[in-house]
């Protein structure tokens, strides 16, 4: 039996995205530097890794089937409630050291690699509501059909409104032909 593959909402993107900074070096190499450095990952959550989930989610909506939208706002709106930070601890260091050993997945993550998350896990924690909240707000401004009154202060920063990002191509999100 071949198995399904659970469909991604924001949270888990998010955890991902923050896996795949530590992991992979996004962060370059000042992960290293500032692997202890809660302020570093407070300046990097809340705003690039931030910015960049509002655009990913923007054009993640944009290119869904309009009828599975508000169902995908809904669901991920859900999961900030049964994901938070200090429910997916666990969850989180799974998802860390898979990459670092897939073949040993329950293996106990050692505690030089939790001192390696754990800054980020802080202020993950810290940013999480940021997070919620502009999902919430995105989620409201579909149901309420205000999409045209969305607040500019709630976009990307290259979007002017709502509408724009999501179904109008831009120098962000141009449509091939």
């Amino acid at each position: 039996m071949e198995k399904t593959a659970r469909r991604l909402y924001l949270v888990d993107i998010i955890e991902n995205c923050i896996v795949d900074a530590v992991f992979n070096g996004i962060l370059s190499n000042r992960r290293l530097v500032h692997a202890d450095d809660l302020s570093f990952y407070d300046k990097w959550i809340p705003g690039e890794l931030f910015e960049n989930f509002q655009i990913d989610t923007i054009e993640l909506i944009r290119t869904m089937p309009e009828n599975d939208r508000e169902s995908f706002l809904r669901k991920s709106l859900q999961q900030f409630k049964t994901h938070t930070p200090e429910m997916r601890i666990d969850a989180f260091y799974d998802k860390y050291w898979y990459n670092i050993n897939p073949d040993e997945p329950d293996w106990i993550i050692n505690l030089t690699h939790k001192r390696k998350v754990n800054p980020v896990l802080k202020a993950y924690k810290k940013h999480f509501s940021k997070f919620e909240e502009y999902t919430a707000q995105l989620h409201l401004d579909y149901i309420d059909s205000s999409l045209l009154k969305t607040s500019i202060s709630r976009l990307p920063s290259n979007c002017e409104s709502l509408i724009e990002c999501l179904f109008k191509p831009n120098k962000y999100f141009s449509i091939s032909t």
